[in-house]
């Protein structure tokens, strides 16, 4: 539909939105405030697991320079503790309030999510508590059936530790 409509035209931001809108037949509105709003929005996530329901809840919340919540996608993926086997493939999860939970019933077992697969949104990622649990996170670089999500996980990590060599952190190497 898009190149439909602008094939050989100079087109806006908002010419592609409506194309993509239309085409789809959604409101892509709030994910407009991409567009207007400054900064990198973050992302934090908790998760709890109820053994005698089966059921997974992971818990994101956002934050930007927006007044108004981001349309965030947050493609997920569970992979159970202890075979690492993917027990939920990739799900596309749409974040358009400041907090949701999101349900994952028939959970047989403790999972680890992995978030922000296929690099699905450009957030910072950190968990609620603000601390890597660097267990998960060694599963999730030996586990992970997705390359892009273990590239970003080992780097958001990597750049907040300390580089005791050099005095300095990662970012610091580097900017």
């Amino acid at each position: 539909m898009y190149f439909k409509r602008h094939d050989g035209q100079a087109v806006t931001c908002d010419d592609f939105l409506a194309a993509m809108a239309d085409a789809n037949d959604v409101d892509l509105s709030q994910f407009a405030l991409w567009y207007s709003t400054a900064g990198t929005p973050s992302l934090t996530y908790s998760s709890t697991y109820d053994k005698e329901k089966s059921l997974y809840q992971l818990t994101l919340s956002q934050s930007s320079r927006s007044d108004d919540p981001l349309l965030i996608p947050v493609a997920v993926g569970l992979l159970d503790k202890e075979s690492g086997a993917e027990v939920v493939p990739t799900t596309v999860l749409q974040l358009k309030e400041v907090t949701q939970t999101f349900d994952f019933p028939n959970i047989k077992g403790d999972v680890v999510p992995s978030i922000l697969r296929n690099f699905s949104a450009p957030v910072k990622l950190n968990p609620a508590t603000g601390v890597v649990d660097e267990t998960e996170l060694a599963f999730l670089a030996s586990k992970d059936t997705d390359g892009e999500t273990i590239v970003f996980l080992l780097y958001s990590h990597l750049k907040d530790v300390n580089c005791s060599h050099h005095n300095q952190t990662y970012n610091s190497l580097y900017y």
